[in-house]
């Protein structure tokens, strides 16, 4: 399995967990997903992804349902046996913010941001998807404007859509990621931004400092497991 490891400097590059010296290890251990579309089988994967990994949270990236009957599915996930992390995407009503909002174990992180272990995490809801590109919204200036002013270079950003460029290509040669994003991204180069939407470009790539991660589960993806150690670095392995 590839992992990198990011030091705002340059990218190393193991082939396993146990290669990476002992300085780099990770004081928090997050799965990542998107695109679980209220799918039974993808609840499956996670609750499989726990069982053998033991994170100490959950992110999903947006797409938790598949537009209609959330509620449930949102209360399976709260009995999950760790802190969810989670952010709408373009089949999330605005109803899933009300129905998450009702269990403790899952935090909303749409313009909120949180420290876990000292490192902040922060997302934006929504996108919507045009013909090989994508917007947060439609008029989606102000909102990353408002992001922006939360944003910093230590920051961990969760998106639903990718930026333009990176782990966004559709049909494997049109990118189909958010323009804002990318500038958004360009400007304050966050440590890490975790997303999802493109089902079928799952992996990682690099933006100047920035470690963009495409965790979705919507297809053949099962997941990414991310350490994250004090010392601001990361270690990211594709399941």
């Amino acid at each position: 399995m590839l992992l990198i490891v990011n030091n705002r400097q340059k990218i190393l590059i193991y082939q396993d967990f146990s290669d990476i010296p002992k300085a780099l290890k990770g004081i928090m251990k997050i799965l990542a997903v998107a695109d679980v579309h209220g799918k039974s089988e993808k609840l499956r994967l996670i609750k499989e992804q726990i069982r053998s990994h033991k994170p100490d949270g959950l992110i999903i990236a947006g797409d938790v349902i598949n537009y209609f009957k959330g509620a449930g599915f949102i209360k399976e996930l709260s009995q999950l046996p760790l802190p969810i992390y989670a952010i709408r995407g373009n089949s999330d009503p605005s109803s899933v913010e009300r129905e998450m909002a009702k269990y403790a174990a899952i935090t909303n992180l749409h313009l909120n941001e949180i420290k876990i272990r000292d490192v902040p995490f922060i997302g934006i809801n929504g996108t919507v998807p045009l013909p090989f590109h994508s917007k947060i919204r439609f008029f989606e200036s102000s909102l990353l404007n408002r992001l922006k002013d939360k944003l910093t270079s230590d920051s961990v950003l969760v998106a639903h859509p990718p930026p333009k460029g990176s782990v966004d290509k559709v049909f494997g040669k049109y990118h189909a990621g958010s323009k804002g994003l990318a500038k958004l991204i360009e400007e304050v180069q966050p440590r890490l931004v975790i997303c999802g939407h493109i089902h079928e470009d799952v992996g990682t790539a690099t933006m100047e400092k920035t470690v963009i991660i495409n965790c979705s589960v919507g297809a053949r993806g099962r997941g990414v497991l991310i350490e994250l150690s004090d010392t601001g670095r990361a270690s990211i392995k594709i399941l």
